[in-house]
């Protein structure tokens, strides 16, 4: 593990700015970073809006993930 992003008690449903999930987005797509593990998907991100971001990232930049195919979403 190299780093750790951590936007505590921002709840899911203010709509507050998460500087470590942008954070971690930049890195994806800066390529300082090329996986990503969270404990449960719902952590991850709080909004449909942030999904499709966050796909879009790991898709583009190849990122690892689990199964080992794109990323996708209905």
């Amino acid at each position: 593990m190299v780093d750790e992003y951590v936007d505590n008690d921002v709840s899911a449903y203010s709509g507050k700015h998460r500087p470590q999930y942008k954070r971690m987005l930049a890195d994806l797509r800066d390529g300082l970073r090329d996986a990503v593990i969270v404990y449960n998907m719902d952590r991850l991100t709080r909004r449909p809006i942030e999904l499709e971001e966050f796909t879009a990232v790991v898709n583009a930049r190849a990122c690892a993930t689990w199964p080992r195919r794109r990323l996708t979403w209905i």
